[in-house]
């Protein structure tokens, strides 16, 4: 699957923009707490848990999300 993210735009985009941002969703919901309303909320750990995730699927560079 092939997605650009843009730096100046910060969407995804791309032949596999849809599937990225379904399989995000599910590692989402997955892992982040349903009683949490705001991302900052969520502990950080949890955070990283996530981002670890949808790394290691992808070939993504990482930077700081938390």
């Amino acid at each position: 699957m092939h997605v650009v993210i843009p730096t100046d735009k910060m969407v995804v985009v791309g032949s596999g923009d849809a599937n990225f941002v379904t399989e995000i969703s599910i590692v989402v919901l997955k892992y982040a707490p349903f009683n949490v309303k705001k991302w900052r909320k969520i502990p950080q750990e949890t955070g990283k848990k996530i981002v670890s995730k949808v790394l290691v699927n992808h070939n993504l560079v990482p930077f700081n999300f938390i």
